[in-house]
């Protein structure tokens, strides 16, 4: 048994539009195809609250009606990490595909060496979509 605290939860408050009807199914259609995160419909409560599992028991992100939304400057994200490089190349392929087939308003930053060290590089991109925060993909490559 660990004793080491993790992280449980992000929240933010969106517009309630964006938690009932076609742009919540847009929403679950992307963070399901693009990161694999799953709707918790016990949770879920139309317009006022979607709530997605991230990957693991324990591990969620509530986005709840809020009036006013959250409004967050652009450098504001959360970050989640990969364990492979492909698995970053394939999530950001999806989300440009979803943004070509379902919706232009997708924002994806190209994959990048963020940081470069003798044993240590760290690739990412960011990819935001109808919320107000960016999601962070990090790969950290160990060179060692």
């Amino acid at each position: 048994m660990t004793t080491t605290p993790v992280l449980n939860h992000v929240a933010l408050s969106v517009d309630k539009e964006l938690l009932d009807g076609p742009k919540r199914d847009l929403l679950k259609d992307f963070l399901t195809s693009v990161f694999g995160w799953e709707e918790i419909p016990q949770l879920t409560n139309d317009g006022k609250r979607l709530v997605f599992r991230l990957y693991r028991r324990g591990q969620f992100l509530y986005l709840i009606s809020g009036d006013p939304p959250s409004k967050l400057n652009t450098p504001d994200h959360f970050g989640i990490e990969v364990h492979d490089k492909e698995t970053l190349d394939r999530m950001i392929a999806k989300a440009k595909e979803f943004k070509e087939t379902k919706d232009s308003s997708v924002e994806i930053t190209d994959i990048e060496v963020n940081t470069e060290s003798p044993d240590l590089r760290l690739w990412n991109a960011y990819v935001r979509y109808l919320m107000p925060m960016m999601i962070e993909v990090q790969y950290f490559e160990d060179k060692s």
